[in-house]
């Protein structure tokens, strides 16, 4: 066999048994159970892709359930969405689902072997690469698991004391990370909070000297910032080129999952599409109108930015870069796009909306003071963040050696 990078051993220091080839058919029983109680009240589970192991999609009773075509959940089952295995829509089932109901297109499968092992063993991004060859068809809806496919793919298992081992240790992995997003979490609740005070002014500060700030003032959004939308040509595909040929484009995607400067870009685009769209530069704040919208970021780069970001210009007699950072990226500004966007699903913001928005404007010197305050506790989210970042990296690299 190929032989794991990471082998356990037994209590006694023994080796444990080389791993066994197996096809999934020979750990996998199909095991379905008809709803007992056809007019009894139930929820109905869902998985649509995400490869997370968790079903993201829980139907209440009150949708109409066509309960023929459905079967009741066990605990400790592996159900996976036919349509959308080739996405890794796999899961396996705790207490918490028992019970409920699944339609005929998430096919129930009894697992022989430690449960918590092969929650790593069959959900991983080799699994995804398994089961998109054991979906055959086009793109989309049209690629349907075949289930015969499915089950003769082939998976390296070890004994079940080693898959104990396995899963044990690889569990205490997951409750660290685990805890330590609950530590981020809870420092970015606690930013919220005193970022509430703040702009609230429930909390003022003080001058180095102890005598008071003058009273805020409130502006109007185009009062005091000027906003400037991206453009792009079209089509844009014809314009990007490859990275050392092109100058930096721009896209929300290039938004640093920690921290909020972007410093690389995945495309680039030629010096004609250059021209048909918005040159920004490092230093700059540009602000993000779609998908992720109102999101403010500070580019550490020089740039060109399409229709979905504005650039935010011409503001620094009245606001501290930082502290206006940190103002767009509050529960304050965002409460605003979505009362001024009528109440509606709000998608995207307009520069209209942008600009009619109301700015708090205390001094400069007090509005140092604040960015000051709520970039240390960003410091401090950004190191909780970086240090669960590693745990996750060091899980995979684990994953990656444990498994054949």
């Amino acid at each position: 066999m190929i032989e794991p990078k990471v082998r356990f051993k037994a209590d006694d220091g023994s080796q444990f048994p080389d791993w066994e080839e197996k096809e999934l058919g020979q750990i996998l029983t199909e095991d379905l159970y008809p709803v007992k109680n056809p007019d009894g009240a139930y929820t109905k589970l869902a998985i649509r892709s995400h490869g997370k192991g968790t079903f993201d999609r829980h139907v209440e009773a009150g949708e109409s359930l066509d309960v023929d075509k459905m079967f009741e959940v066990k605990a400790n089952r592996l159900i996976l969405n036919i349509t959308f295995a080739w996405e890794l829509a796999i899961a396996i089932t705790t207490n918490e689902d028992e019970g409920k109901l699944v339609s005929h297109r998430f096919p129930q499968y009894k697992i022989s072997g430690n449960i918590d092992f092969y929650k790593y063993r069959l959900i991983n991004e080799r699994m995804r690469y398994d089961l998109g060859v054991a979906s055959p068809g086009g793109a989309g809806r049209n690629r349907v698991l075949n289930r015969s496919a499915f089950l003769k793919i082939k998976k390296y298992i070890p004994s079940l004391p080693e898959q104990q081992k396995i899963a044990e240790f690889l569990s205490t992995v997951d409750t660290v990370i685990e805890k330590q997003k609950e530590t981020v979490s809870a420092w970015e609740e606690r930013k919220k909070g005193v970022m509430q005070k703040l702009f609230s002014q429930e909390v003022r500060f003080k001058a180095d000297d102890g005598s008071e700030f003058p009273e805020w003032e409130e502006k109007t959004f185009h009062e005091v910032i000027k906003l400037y939308r991206g453009s792009s040509p079209r089509p844009i595909v014809e314009y990007i080129v490859d990275d050392n040929q092109g100058l930096n484009w721009i896209k929300i995607s290039d938004v640093p999952q920690n921290g909020n400067v972007i410093t690389t870009v995945k495309e680039h685009i030629s010096k004609e599409g250059a021209e048909k769209s918005r040159a920004v530069y490092k230093g700059e704040i540009i602000l993000s109108n779609s998908m992720s919208f109102g999101k403010p970021c500070i580019l550490g780069i020089d740039g060109f930015i399409h229709d979905g970001w504005f650039v935010i210009r011409e503001y620094e007699k009245y606001l501290n870069k930082w502290y206006l950072c940190q103002l767009l990226n509050s529960d304050i500004m965002y409460k605003q796009y979505r009362r001024l966007a009528a109440g509606g699903v709000v998608l995207n913001i307009s520069s209209e909306i942008v600009n009619s928005t109301k700015i708090p404007v205390p001094c400069l010197a007090e509005q140092q003071k604040i960015a000051d305050c709520l970039s240390s506790l960003d410091e401090v989210i950004e190191k909780q963040k970086a240090t669960l970042a590693a745990w996750e990296e060091l899980k995979k690299g684990l994953l990656q050696q444990m498994f054949v």
